[in-house]
């Protein structure tokens, strides 16, 4: 027996409905060490021209931990909103919902 398509849309609401609620909740404005900011320098280092690189040790390389494709999106977001990391935040949680 299948479930009708009905039960569905009102459950995806609720699921995204409390997603959000608890990003809200949680939400931290300032930048933290770990993933983001990982995030943020390959964001940084591929707006400034400068390629895929970790820039920020002292002899900048090639990364190769992630891929560019989410790094790409940021930088595209801090050119919309140059310099805040709230904006690259809040466009984390927005992927985060989708």
């Amino acid at each position: 027996m299948s479930t009708p398509k009905k039960v569905y849309i009102p459950a995806v609401i609720l699921c995204l409905a409390t997603y959000f609620l608890l990003a809200a909740l949680t939400f931290d404005p300032k930048p933290s060490f770990g993933d983001d900011y990982n995030y943020i320098m390959l964001a940084r280092s591929l707006k400034a021209g400068t390629g895929f690189t970790d820039t920020y040790l002292p002899v900048p390389k090639p990364h190769t931990h992630y891929p560019p494709g989410y790094p790409a999106l940021l930088a595209l977001v801090s050119t919309v909103f140059p310099g805040s990391y709230v904006a690259l935040k809040l466009f984390s949680v927005l992927c985060g919902g989708l």
